[in-house]
């Protein structure tokens, strides 16, 4: 038996897997993880204004394929860029926060506004 406690959590198989494989992980593991996010995110904000993934693609000019793969994180293009689309549709404000990882200090807050 190896000297590694088993365990069943998801990402942390993933990263004794493939941390020292593939290049860049981290990063990999956060932008994967900023999609899931945004994905939920959009899912939140489509349901509380009572619309379906397709009344959301009209109101955005894409299809609705394009939004279940927002929802489900699983579209390869600027998360960002789709959630600022996804709150000009439905008039909402964008704010994020900024700081260093596993800071404790207070982290600043950015508002966006879409015109």
């Amino acid at each position: 038996m190896s000297g590694k406690k088993r365990t069943t959590d998801a990402i942390e198989i993933l990263d004794r897997r493939y941390r020292e494989q593939v290049p860049n992980w981290d990063d990999e593991v956060l932008e994967e993880e900023l999609r899931v996010r945004v994905g939920v995110a959009i899912v939140k904000m489509r349901q509380d204004a009572g619309l379906t993934q397709q009344q959301l693609a009209d109101s955005m000019g894409v299809t609705q394929s394009m939004v279940s793969q927002l929802e489900n994180a699983d579209y390869e293009g600027s998360a960002l860029d789709m959630l600022w689309r996804v709150c000009k549709a439905l008039h909402k404000e964008l704010d994020f926060t900024y700081g260093e990882p596993g800071a404790r200090r207070r982290k600043r807050k950015v508002a966006l506004i879409p015109a």
